[in-house]
Order: structure tokens, then C-alpha cells, then sequence
């Protein structure tokens, strides 16, 4: 009779399992779109309830299926350019891109991604912040601020800002010209 002590062997493997528990978790509850795909293909092994809630489909839409076949991406050609960059640098970290969601809504995201072994198989665990809002609030504030910027500039109302010691830090045509200068010759200079 020959015996083995496996004690070890099955310390491995129950740690193994609770390893692969406690990434079961963190992937399905993280608030970020989640994916996994094969690195070749694109085909989506996985992806958590935050991607399929944004990109409004269901599991059974996903898995399986590219992003390709989904009609997520606005220019198909960054896949190809993150694969280059992942062969590169083997991973890739807050790439801006836009995306379809199921309606065809477009939304912004900034994606990273790993390579991971699944089962030998090379794959890419990608995870995506949706920075639509805030890129919406960005645009809207760049516009306001040209508003505002071409009404001061085309007022005849004498506009100027200045520090608590004089120096100019604007000032509009009217009020450069009412000065004697132009709005370029005026800033950072002291007004008497």
C-alpha cells in the first residue's frame, strides 16, 4: 500500500476556489462596466450587470457575441489599435472611446484592460468608466464660457479686471481703447 499525503494539495485547491469566488464577486459588484473577452476574437466571455445595464442588453445578447457584432463601437478601428497597444505594453489604461449603446445612444468611456489566462486561453478583462456626464457638463461649460467671453469682447460697456495691486488680468476692446492700448498691450500691466 502506497499513501500519499494530498493535504496540501487540497489546502491548494480550496484556496484556489476562494480566490476565484472573491474575483467572481469583485467583477459582477464592480460599479464600472466590466468585461472579459477573448484578446483574439473579441468574443465576450463575461461582462457584469453595470455593462449590461449601460449598453442596454442582456447577458444572452452579449455573451458570445464582439463588440463588432453588437455595433459598439463608433470607429471599429481602436480594437484593432488597443490589440497593438496590448502587444506593446500588454495592457492599456484610460483610453478615451465612444460607444452605441443597444438604442444608439453614444457614450464616452475611459477603458483599461489586462491580459488574463482563462483555461490557456490569452483574454482581455476590460474595465470602462462612463464619463458621459461629465463630459456633457465639460462641452457645456466650454460653451457657456464663449458666451460670456464674446459678450464682454463685443460689449461698448468698458470692461476690465484687475488684482488689488493694479495690474490688468482682462480687459475688453472698449475699455482698452477708452485706456490707450489694445487688450494684448494692457494685461499684466498696472493701471495708473
Amino acid at each position: 500500500i502506497i499513501a500519499r499525503d494530498i493535504s496540501e494539495r487540497k489546502r491548494a485547491e480550496a484556496a484556489l476556489r476562494q480566490s476565484e469566488e472573491r474575483f467572481s464577486k469583485a467583477f459582477r459588484a464592480n460599479p464600472e462596466l466590466a468585461t472579459i473577452s477573448t484578446l483574439n476574437e473579441g468574443r465576450y466571455l463575461d461582462a457584469n450587470e453595470a455593462f449590461l445595464k449601460v449598453m442596454e442588453r442582456t447577458r444572452e445578447e452579449v455573451i458570445g457575441k464582439t463588440a463588432l457584432d453588437l455595433n459598439f463601437w463608433r470607429d471599429p478601428l481602436q480594437r484593432s489599435q488597443f490589440l497593438k497597444q496590448i502587444d506593446r505594453e500588454g495592457r492599456i489604461r484610460d483610453q478615451e472611446v465612444v460607444f452605441h449603446t443597444k438604442s444608439g445612444d453614444a457614450r464616452t468611456g475611459l477603458i483599461s484592460g489586462e491580459v488574463v489566462d482563462i483555461d490557456g486561453n490569452k483574454c482581455l478583462l476590460a474595465v470602462t468608466r462612463d464619463i458621459t456626464d461629465r463630459k456633457l457638463a465639460e462641452m457645456a461649460l466650454e460653451e457657456s464660457e464663449a458666451r460670456n467671453r464674446a459678450l464682454v469682447e463685443d460689449s461698448l460697456a468698458l470692461i476690465c479686471t484687475h488684482s488689488l495691486d493694479g495690474t490688468v488680468l482682462s480687459v475688453n476692446p472698449a475699455a482698452a481703447a477708452a485706456i490707450g492700448g489694445t487688450p494684448k498691450e494692457l494685461v499684466g500691466k498696472k493701471i495708473p
